[in-house]
């Protein structure tokens, strides 16, 4: 979790700042993104370890919820932060937004990372001590 999150930052903190010229790279930048984005879903896996098995059910729904949740906020805040930032540039009655406006408001994607590798910090470092309490329930 920890070095896909940090890559993950990495990454998005490389797409926001650096204003790539070719699309073949901002398509490599945005796969390896994706790929490594995909460490989310250890997270499913690691709530049999931190929770009562009868609570495993409501565990992995909560963070099912946090996931859908959290994404819905993104994308208005997103388009909230672009209006904050516009300029009041108006062509053929559509607002402009500068690259910079772009830059400002995507900047909540590196700030999620960021919030991720906290809280990925927070995690127990290992589960093995905890793999036993699971054996214990089949």
């Amino acid at each position: 979790l920890l070095i896909g999150s940090f890559f993950s930052f990495v990454l998005i903190l490389f797409v926001v700042i650096y204003p790539v010229q070719h699309t073949f790279v901002m398509e490599v930048v945005l796969f390896m993104f994706g790929v490594f984005c995909s460490s989310e879903i250890l997270c499913f896996s690691a709530v049999p370890y931190l929770v009562d098995e009868s609570s495993v059910a409501t565990g992995i729904a909560f963070i099912n919820f946090l996931v859908m949740f959290l994404g819905m906020l993104i994308q208005p805040l997103v388009g909230y932060l672009l209006d904050l930032y516009w300029q009041g540039h108006i062509s053929h009655g559509l607002r402009i937004y500068s690259p910079h406006d772009f830059q400002r408001a995507l900047a909540v994607f590196p700030l999620a990372m960021l919030v991720a590798i906290g809280v990925t910090l927070l995690l127990p470092k290992d589960f093995n001590g905890m793999n036993d309490k699971v054996k214990q329930r089949a």
